[in-house]
């Protein structure tokens, strides 16, 4: 990005330089228009880390199902085995700046799982280096990922730390070198947090586990306090085109799979859901500013200008 202008000398250029690129100088015209800018190196977006939760004994998974709820951000998976359902929900709180994750096992079956990080992820660059480690505090986890950036390039780091809580008689919380152990857990909370630093020593007072220390592990009371911001931002819109009712729960599977069958017709159901969709991904990438054009979907380290971004 660009250090900013006063607004007077950015348009006492525009003149000359639209008179440049339309005549095809266009390395004259970006030459003066950023005449006098100092070019400013920021960090790119980019995913922080993959959480893994390996779960060796669970060999059967049938009627798997994620869903997403719009309104609220929560995003749900289930499956079932055969001891019954397995769930698991998860959202981003808006309150709390934190992930939330709860692991719930099937009906008198307990939560048994390894949490891992794995960094080995789509074009992530060999100069970045990484630590990870594994700590126990106060009978809760503390799985840790550091991220070092080459030097002259922005921030110094990233971070990232997940506090693993669980609960039930008899569970327990171990550290198995840089992994966390859960075993016998009749519920299992993970908060995560990230933030990125200026400075080497700027995580070395652990300020990302002391403020997940400090959250409480209620997951309906962590998620009340997101759905009171999230939900009220999302109804501020809504397109309805007076479809049934019954056409309105339908999963988006069933709605694309009925409009493959009739192409000819736009599907107002499926319509209905690409708006909805559309303003849960905008709310979703949009914090104190609105979306970037790239959003912070790509899913990578090489975000780039291309259609299946911008689109």
């Amino acid at each position: 990005r660009y250090d900013t202008m006063k607004s007077g000398q950015m348009s006492g250029r525009l003149n000359g330089v639209r008179d440049k690129a339309l005549a095809g100088a266009y390395a004259g015209a970006n030459k003066d228009f950023a005449s006098g800018w100092s070019l400013r190196w920021t960090q790119t977006y980019h995913p922080a880390y993959e959480l893994r939760l390996s779960t060796p004994g669970m060999t059967t998974v049938d009627d798997y199902g994620r869903t997403t709820d719009y309104r609220t951000g929560e995003v749900g998976s289930s499956w079932t085995d055969q001891y019954g359902t397995w769930t698991r929900r998860a959202f981003v709180s808006r309150a709390d700046n934190v992930i939330v994750h709860e692991l719930l096992p099937a009906p008198g079956r307990t939560v048994d799982t390894t949490l891992s990080i794995n960094t080995a992820l789509d074009g992530v660059p060999t100069t970045v280096g990484f630590t990870t480690r594994a700590t126990l505090r106060d009978g809760d986890g503390y799985l840790n990922l550091r991220g070092t950036y080459p030097a002259g390039q922005g921030a110094f780091g990233y971070e990232g730390v997940t506090r693993v809580v669980a609960t039930g008689a008899g569970s327990s919380v171990t550290v198995n070198g840089s992994t966390i152990v859960v075993a016998r857990a009749t519920r299992v909370i993970l908060l995560t947090r990230l933030d990125r630093y200026e400075s080497s020593t700027a995580w070395n007072s652990e300020p990302l586990h002391a403020r997940l220390a400090a959250l409480g592990t209620d997951y309906a009371t962590l998620r009340s306090a997101h759905t009171a911001i999230h939900t009220e931002l999302y109804d501020r819109s809504r397109l309805d085109l007076n479809v049934p009712d019954a056409d309105r729960k339908l999963s988006v599977s069933e709605l694309i799979a009925r409009q493959n069958a009739n192409r000819g017709v736009i599907d107002l159901a499926l319509l209905e859901r690409l708006y909805d969709s559309g303003r849960y991904l905008f709310l979703s990438s949009s914090g104190v500013l609105p979306p970037r054009l790239t959003g912070i979907w790509t899913g990578s380290w090489n975000g780039a200008w291309a259609d299946d971004f911008t689109t």
